[in-house]
């Protein structure tokens, strides 16, 4: 399903742990949160 990243939680170099939420997308006006699957 095609949506929009509506949010970003973290800036350009920051680090990413499992289980944190870089980013929220909208699809068809529901919010859903993304959580990382390993360390970046």
């Amino acid at each position: 399903m095609p949506g929009t990243v509506t949010k970003v939680f973290f800036h350009e170099g920051e680090a990413v742990d499992e289980g944190d939420v870089p980013v929220a997308i909208e699809a068809m006006k529901m919010e859903t949160v993304i959580r990382a699957e390993r360390v970046c």
